[in-house]
């Protein structure tokens, strides 16, 4: 499927739940990462991974994460790479201690056995890494670059609202020429309806059909209210993909749920096979918004 072609700039009127943005930074002498993946999802979801030392910078990352994005399933890894002062080997006194002991009554039952210290602190667990967060750190600057990151997220998920929106447009403007048509064939095929209705009148009549029925099958081949119905939701549709503010993506849905409603109903009353072809292309464009809309905040 192609896109159409859009002006260059964002739209701030359509934000997508799809993006991928990798923003690497250095603060002193330390390298850090900051790397996001979002997807589509009915709410806010956040997954945030990162080594148990760098908790303090992920508390900070989250609270701008929250306070920018409204939805979105986002997964999100916080690297930082190792550097001096950064790791810190611990002794463990106790388990040094009894691998002393243990090798003391080995040399005392057999001369041969020789352990030196550095034998000792080779042996597992004697000596374990710690990582923890540099107090030199510049919290502030991890912040902005923080900041930095997410606004390239953003920018890419407005990138894709750009051509969403536009595609949606698009789809909007192909319903309104088909519902047009559909107006224009119903009145171009009213004598062949109206001797079809004729034929069914005097078919109900010999059957002694009681009157209501009669009216109410006329109602089932009035197509107008649904053609009415139908403009005006694409109308609201285009204004909503248009508007500066709100949560396009559920709104459109709800519409999208609307026009397929009315467009069902139009094609199950219709005797008209361009009529019915029509509504099938009306349907296959209101599953493509619908679709796209998925993706949308």
């Amino acid at each position: 499927m192609e896109w159409p072609i859009t002006k260059n700039g964002f739209d701030a009127s359509m934000e997508s739940m799809t993006a991928y943005m990798r923003h690497s930074f250095k603060v002193s002498r330390w390298n850090m990462t900051v790397q996001i993946r979002s997807v589509n999802h009915r709410f806010f979801e956040l997954q945030l991974r990162c080594a148990s030392h760098l908790t303090p910078l992920a508390s900070e990352l989250e609270k701008i994460l929250r306070s920018s994005v409204k939805r979105g399933q986002l997964e999100v890894h916080l690297l930082m790479d190792p550097a001096d002062g950064f790791q810190k080997s611990i002794l463990d006194q106790a388990l040094l201690q009894q691998y002393m002991d243990q090798a003391g009554r080995l040399a005392a039952q057999d001369a041969r056995v020789v352990l030196n210290a550095a034998d000792l602190l080779q042996l597992p667990g004697v000596i374990s890494v710690e990582s923890t967060l540099p107090a030199a750190l510049d919290i502030q600057k991890c912040r902005k670059q923080f900041h930095q990151g997410i606004n390239r997220l953003i920018r890419q998920r407005r990138k894709e609202g750009v051509q969403i929106g536009s595609l949606i447009r698009h789809r909007l403007s192909q319903m309104q020429k088909r519902v047009i048509a559909i107006s224009q064939a119903r009145h171009s095929s009213q004598r062949a309806q109206a001797r079809s209705l004729k034929d069914e009148w005097q078919r109900m009549q010999a059957s002694d059909a009681p009157a209501i029925a009669i009216l109410e099958w006329l109602e089932r081949q009035n197509i107008a209210e649904e053609l009415d119905r139908l403009h005006l939701h694409i109308r609201a549709a285009r204004s909503l993909a248009q508007a500066k503010t709100g949560e396009q993506g559920k709104e459109l849905d709800f519409y999208c749920q609307e026009m397929l409603r009315e467009t069902n109903t139009l094609a199950s009353k219709s005797r008209d096979v361009r009529i019915r072809h029509l509504a099938v292309s009306i349907k296959t464009a209101i599953e493509e918004i619908k679709e796209q809309a998925r993706n949308l905040v």
